[in-house]
């Protein structure tokens, strides 16, 4: 297993470096220092072949304008705060509106856009970056100093490891999650329709025309949200239904139905499989319904859904600040969280 790094890019005087993991089977990840991001995903077929699974940019300068968060680390809060409106402690809070009157995603400069400090981690059994960043009081808006760690490692079992470990000095809401858009067809021969797609979850989450959550749970039950049994991605997403026209497809939170949450994600003419274990309590699927047109990829027609993201993270913050409370941390308190990918083929 080994580690290599490269400068990639300076921002102001500081570099922006770019680490590749490797293990003895040829998976080796690509993560920058700029928003703790994963670049690449390497692995191989059922016949050998190497190619990439993730949606990542060539030229690395074009992260430091990732507005659709390819790779990056999501934070404070992933996915969407209603009306950006928050109230801690009996203060209220108004955070960075960066999609029209709502905040998503921890605001314009969140945590993607934010420098980490690096260290290489170098184990028996796996290696791999930790990455550190200081968030201060009224940060796009919210409250406390929260320092976050985050650590990628990736071992000889072809598992990656995403670790994050925050804490603060005041009450606050944390809610991390990586944001990769995956395509197990490598190097997005394919777009994601034809992938298979099982979760564990026996909930969902409606949302508004917005995309914002109201606060209801409904049951996965017969509906086209009902992945536990696993099925083709593209077998239900162009149905003429309310809750798929308002995203276009899939962009919803779903509950998992036990303490670890698991999905799995195949694609049968690359063999690529990967399965995914969290102790997050649910997922956010987007099955990449619109890139607009500042993508990786030339031809528009390709942007849609060419991939998708399993974001594992606590439910997002709804109307009258439902779900609140499972994003919030106090001063002694710890957050951890820990999502694991294992890739194999079949």
């Amino acid at each position: 297993m080994n580690i290599s790094k490269e400068i990639v890019e300076n921002v102001s005087g500081i570099d922006i470096v770019e680490y590749i993991i490797e293990n003895d089977n040829g998976i080796a990840i690509g993560i920058i220092n700029f928003g703790a991001t994963i670049t690449k995903i390497i692995t191989p077929d059922r016949y050998g072949n190497l190619e990439n699974m993730v949606v990542g940019f060539d030229n690395k300068s074009k992260y430091l304008k990732n507005f659709l968060h390819f790779g990056s680390v999501i934070g404070r809060v992933a996915g969407r705060v209603y009306k950006g409106k928050l109230t801690i402690d009996d203060v209220a809070y108004n955070l960075d509106l960066n999609l029209n009157d709502t905040h998503i995603h921890g605001g314009e400069n969140g945590f993607h856009s934010r420098v980490w400090d690096t260290e290489e981690i170098y184990e028996e059994d796996k290696v791999g970056v930790k990455l550190r960043y200081i968030s201060l009081d009224g940060e796009e808006g919210f409250p406390g100093t929260v320092e976050t760690k985050v650590v990628y490692s990736l071992n000889n079992e072809n598992e990656l490891e995403f670790e994050v470990e925050a804490t603060t000095d005041k009450t606050t809401v944390v809610n991390i999650t990586n944001h990769s858009y995956f395509n197990l067809s490598g190097n997005f021969k394919e777009n994601i329709l034809n992938h298979y797609l099982k979760i564990n979850a026996d909930r969902f989450l409606p949302i508004y025309k917005n995309g914002d959550i109201s606060g209801k749970i409904n049951t996965v039950e017969n509906t086209v949200f009902d992945f536990r049994k696993g099925k083709l991605i593209g077998e239900d997403i162009d149905k003429k239904l309310e809750q798929l026209t308002f995203a276009d497809g899939y962009d919803h939170p779903l509950l998992f139905d036990d303490k670890i949450g698991k999905i799995e994600l195949w694609e049968s003419n690359s063999g690529r499989h990967m399965e995914i274990t969290t102790n997050n309590e649910a997922v956010i699927f987007y099955s990449g319904n619109c890139f607009m047109k500042k993508t990786p990829f030339s031809k528009k027609d390709k942007n849609r859904r060419i991939a998708l993201c399993l974001e594992t993270q606590n439910l997002p913050i709804g109307e009258n600040e439902v779900f609140k409370e499972n994003s919030i941390l106090r001063k002694n308190e710890v957050y951890k969280r820990t999502t694991k990918y294992k890739f194999s083929v079949i």
